[in-house]
């Protein structure tokens, strides 16, 4: 598991629980990840700091085919909701719950996304910047 895989998982801390795209933004002694959505709900758009957060997914017959439609990464708020070991068991339950990885361009996106973010700690934005950094080539 390397940070810009995109696995679909089973998310406890959304309500109700269910299955969400997730994007692994950095894998170490803490996990962290970008939760990814259909649509920017309602609460976001009107506010310009958090609606900044939002990195478009396009599907194109390319990019992101494992998505139905067009999506967001929501780059606002880290998740570390989630321990490697609790990656792993569901994905060693079942491997095809692991869906693919962010094209470059996303990659350089969510960077800069990033490094902008005020509502992301500094100790989260340096452990992103420096893992997604990593998959660039």
């Amino acid at each position: 598991m390397t940070p810009g895989k995109v696995l679909y998982l089973y998310c406890p801390f959304t309500h109700p629980p269910k299955y969400k795209y997730i994007i692994l933004a950095h894998v170490g002694s803490e996990t962290i990840c970008f939760v990814i959505n259909s649509e920017i709900n309602k609460f976001t758009r009107n506010r310009p700091w958090l609606l900044h957060g939002q990195v478009e997914l396009v599907k194109t017959p390319t990019d992101y085919q494992f998505l139905e439609h067009d999506s967001y990464a929501s780059c606002d708020r880290a998740r570390n909701d989630f321990s490697f070991d609790d990656i792993f068991n569901q994905i060693d339950q079942d491997m095809s719950l692991i869906k693919g990885e962010l094209t470059q361009a996303t990659i350089k996106e969510i960077i800069e996304n990033v490094k902008q973010s005020t509502t992301i700690s500094q100790s989260h934005r340096e452990l992103i910047i420096s893992s997604l950094s990593k998959a660039i080539i």
